[in-house]
């Protein structure tokens, strides 16, 4: 290793290499961005198509199958998810996280444009989002103040932030003028409606007319008639101007009938739901409509703005938790060292590796598009114990040799190969798909990155500064250590037997708690509480809004913040008028949902912990099962067996609806001379209002709609041509499907339910299709193992090539499966569940356990050569000190990062008690198994 001789003869530039390293990591780490996760959504784009009055039926066969047929040839599409509900199709296009989303969007809007010529008479163009049912707002805005102001002011600009996908704004209706008419006021004057409204189409006419000339200018002509408020629309004449249109019809202007509402600790308001775009960042984004609150308070004093939830505020606080646990690894694992070493300047010297391996890593991340998140840090907090360990071999070396040179070439080999055993772990991971590798690369990059810097310290930096070191010196601790060691090394080496038996017993112990480990896709943390209600489908949003009230009086009463919202808030969830949600913040405790719905019937509720770390995965905490079928009796018996057999499952959309059908009767149609146009024209004015037309009022947009409004006998009683309806049609009360789902071009039931870490299905006559939580765990426990045993096969194939043997290996990675054991024994004593996050800490381990069997191994292999008897049992009293001084370090290093219950915890509470039975192995049952074999 002749380098380190220059950098032993030029302090200068080796100063000036660091202070450049560091400079650079500084600039970088503040131009990084940073996010809570890596971006492990899976990309979707959503296609609507509104078909107004159709049946599910027609819905599902004019529409959703023509879009799945166009939707199918671009490229990418990795799932098609379809709902077909009254007058709206819905498809979801779920797209592997590899796709190109921006070419994705324009060939399936060049697909859109071609299928729409297909569709029949009435249908509406296909609207294209880029997000869907797993797009979930960062932030919620509560606003109260002028209903003009907030449309055209404060709505339009939080949209046009950069960064922001939509600015969605609840609980305002759009503004129309209602003409409120009575069919026997309207046969008693002779008027049908099809006159209002032609009547009301002819003044409402804008068109250019040609041109005219004055002089040597020509002019265009343009013909403008308008009616714009009450008064214009009231003197419209009708019956050649023998009645007004106010003479025979109540005209008002109003919002249109409230679809939904949204409350705020009990006080009505507007809310904005903000979603941000396709990998954009979620701090900024939030710090950019903060911004605009500020001025739009400044600007508009008479608003009130309350930021009700914010996804960064956690996303922060996630990040501030990372970096503190990292620099308090950093202080403990700086204060272990002073218990071995009786030189004060040698914690000090040790201790720079850390700040000089991880800032120059912020460098690397610049380059290598690495962003500032929970994982990358994580990568960092658990390397923060082993950033120190060549550095300690080499420099106990140096001052053993008392030459920096030869102390640091005589470990040299075992130093890089303790790294890049620990590096080829985490290579393998550019093999690992999906949740798993999305989540296991920034922190690989973030561990390979720091280690790598480590090394490169180890044999630059710490020669130069180790110079003048006389000795250690032999602290009190370090003493008893060394004789309490060689004492129990006696006891070993005259019970063997008693030694291999319980090892193999703990081994096969340990190895056991994997099957009575709790298993879920991620660790539960906590953040809010969401409860979610529904009565019967399209109850009265009054009913609905006095049940949420209630409940939110009970939780404000706690001093809980409770944000209210009712009605058709979010199309994706099939939400309706008696649909209710409240989201609630600092709420301690469990509320008992069966006391507080004691007082209704028919009502159903649920509750769920939000969190935005987990609200990034759609079907966290459910197992979706989907059963397949053709004809509707087919799907009714399959829903009737799933229904009986599935105690705790939710169904999506299949609950039956109460419509009523209008049937007309064609002959006595002909007889009456009445057309289907009439009836369907006179039901429509009757029901929702027959929409006239729309007209301009500055930038406002107002729709004139005829209306009558009744229950079902008035309905029956409606005459058309002076002959009731229930004459000319068969009027009945039936009960139809809600929605039809589909799942890649085929009818479905769909139904999900809690899984709670194992799954067990009854028998059914038909095959399931499991989805869900379910698929990502075994899919990300797939990868896990996948990569460990990559992992393994290379650290094999570089210790086989450094040793020249293929024994030395095995006898290395005896401690991997005690590691193994020791760490599924930890997460079982600290109550943690075996997730994809504690996997990933899994692989991790094995990159760590081999360093300390390497350093020993390394020194056996020169003390056989020099003829030493017992040259294991030798090497590992001269190795002590430094295998117990990193595994502490590690430890220690490791330990803020386990406390808590946050998302990263696992890694770190399995990381503790592997580490800890492998290094026991490490100084017990390899010594004695090599000298078994060499000595």
């Amino acid at each position: 290793m002749r380098f380190i001789r220059v950098f032993l003869k030029k302090p200068i530039f080796t100063s000036m290499v660091f202070t450049a390293l560091t400079v650079l990591g500084i600039v970088s780490l503040l131009r990084l961005p940073y996010d809570l996760l890596p971006d492990v959504t899976i990309p979707e784009i959503t296609v609507v198509t509104n078909f107004p009055g159709a049946s599910p039926e027609v819905v599902e066969r004019e529409i959703t199958r023509r879009v799945e047929e166009g939707v199918y040839g671009v490229k990418g599409v990795m799932d098609v998810r379809s709902v077909s509900t009254e007058g709206q199709s819905l498809i979801t296009v779920y797209f592997h996280r590899e796709s190109d989303m921006k070419s994705a969007l324009l060939h399936l809007r060049e697909r859109m444009d071609e299928v729409f010529w297909s569709f029949p008479e009435g249908s509406e163009r296909p609207n294209l989002l880029t997000r869907g049912p797993s797009s979930k707002p960062i932030m919620g805005i509560w606003v109260k103040g002028d209903r003009e102001l907030v449309k055209g002011v404060v709505s339009r600009r939080l949209e046009q932030i950069e960064g922001v996908g939509e600015a969605r704004l609840l609980g305002m209706e759009a503004r129309e003028i209602r003409i409120n008419v009575d069919p026997l006021v309207l046969d008693g004057f002779g008027i049908n409606p099809e006159e209002i409204v032609r009547t009301l189409r002819s003044y409402n006419i804008t068109t250019p007319s040609g041109e005219v000339r004055e002089g040597s200018y020509t002019f265009p002509l343009r013909f403008i008639s308008k009616t714009q408020n009450i008064e214009e629309v009231g003197m419209i004449p009708l019956k050649e101007g023998v009645y007004r249109l106010k003479d025979i019809a109540h005209i008002e202007e109003g919002e249109e009938e409230r679809t939904s509402s949204v409350f705020f600790n009990g006080k009505k308001g507007y809310f904005i739901q903000i979603f941000r775009e396709w990998k954009t960042n979620s701090v900024r984004v939030s710090r950019k409509v903060r911004g605009l609150i500020g001025k739009l308070e400044k600007d508009y004093p008479e608003l009130n703005l309350v930021v009700t939830f914010d996804d960064a505020e956690f996303i922060t606080e996630s990040i501030k938790e990372i970096l503190f646990a990292l620099f308090l690894g950093g202080i403990l694992a700086f204060i272990a060292l002073f218990l071995f070493t009786g030189n004060r300047r040698i914690p000090f010297i040790l201790s720079l590796s850390m700040p000089l391996s991880i800032i120059p890593a912020f460098f690397l991340f610049y380059i290598g598009g690495i962003s500032i998140n929970t994982m990358s840090l994580a990568g960092m907090a658990l390397g923060i114990g082993m950033l120190v360990d060549s550095s300690i071999v080499v420099l106990e070396n140096i001052i053993k040799r008392g030459d920096p040179v030869k102390g640091a070439t005589e470990v040299g080999i075992a130093v890089t190969t303790g790294i890049l055993t620990t590096i080829a772990v985490f290579f393998p991971v550019i093999y690992v798909h999906g949740l798993a590798g999305t989540m296991l690369k920034p922190l690989s990059f973030s561990v390979i990155a720091t280690l790598l810097l480590s090394l490169f310290v180890a044999f630059s930096l710490l020669p130069l500064l180790s110079r003048g070191i006389k000795g250690v010196g032999d602290t009190r601790f370090n003493r008893k250590l060394k004789e309490g060691y060689k004492g129990f090394l006696d006891w070993i080496y005259g019970n063997k037997r008693s030694v291999y038996l319980y090892s193999t017993l703990f081994l096969l112990t340990g190895l056991f708690t994997f099957f009575i480990l709790k298993k879920e896709a991620l660790p539960p943390t906590t953040a809010e509480l969401i409860i979610e209600y529904e009565l019967p489908f399209n109850s009265s949003i009054a009913e609905t809004e006095k049940i949420g009230k209630r409940l939110s009086d009970y939780f404000i009463s706690t001093n809980a913040s409770v944000l209210l919202s009712v009605g058709e808030i979010d199309p994706f969830e099939g939400s309706h008028t008696g649909r209710g949600e409240l989201r609630i913040k600092r709420y301690r405790g469990n509320p008992k949902l069966d006391r507080l719905f004691s007082d209704y019937r028919n009502i159903s509720y649920s509750k769920k912990e939000y969190n935005p770390v987990l609200s990034v995965f759609s079907s966290l905490g459910r197992v979706y099962l989907r059963a397949y079928y053709n004809t509707d009796n087919e799907g009714e018996k399959i829903l009737t067996v799933m229904n009986e057999r599935l105690k705790d499952a939710i169904f999506s959309f299949t609950e039956r609806i109460p419509v009523v059908n209008v049937i007309p009767r064609e002959r006595v149609l002909a007889e009456a001379g009445v057309t289907t146009e009439e009836i369907l024209s006179r039901i429509r004015m009757f029901t929702g209002g027959q929409k006239v037309l729309d007209v301009e009022r500055g930038e406002e947009r107002i729709s004139i709609v005829l209306k009558h409004k009744g229950d079902i006998e008035d309905l029956k009683n409606l005459k058309v041509k002076g002959v009731p309806l229930s004459f000319l049609t068969d009027v009945r009360m039936e009960d139809t499907k809600r929605a039809i789902v589909r799942f890649n071009g085929k009818r479905c039931i769909e139904a999900n339910l809690p899984y709670r870490g194992r799954l067990k299905l009854p028998h059914f006559p038909f095959k399931i299709e499991i989805g869900g939580e379910v698929e990502e765990y075994i899919k990300a426990q797939r990868s896990a193992f996948f990569a460990f045993g990559i992992a393994i096969f290379l650290v094999f194939l570089i210790l086989a090539s450094f040793y020249e043997s293929f024994l030395l290996p095995f006898l290395i990675m005896v401690a991997v499966p005690f590691a193994t054991a020791g760490f599924l024994v930890s997460l079982l004593l600290t109550g943690t569940s075996l997730n994809t996050i504690s996997l990933i800490g899994l692989v991790v381990l094995v990159g760590i356990v081999v360093n300390d069997s390497i350093v020993l191994i390394d020194r056996a292999e020169g003390l056989r050569r020099e003829g030493i008897i017992f040259p294991g049992r030798k090497a590992a009293e001269a190795r002590l000190r430094p295998i117990v001084m990193t595994t502490i370090t590690t430890v220690v290093g490791v330990i803020p990062f386990s406390i808590g219950n946050t998302l990263h915890s696992p890694i770190g509470r399995g990381l503790i008690g592997g580490l800890i039975l492998s290094t026991f192995i490490t100084l017990v049952l390899i010594p004695m198994i090599y000298d078994r074999i060499f000595s």
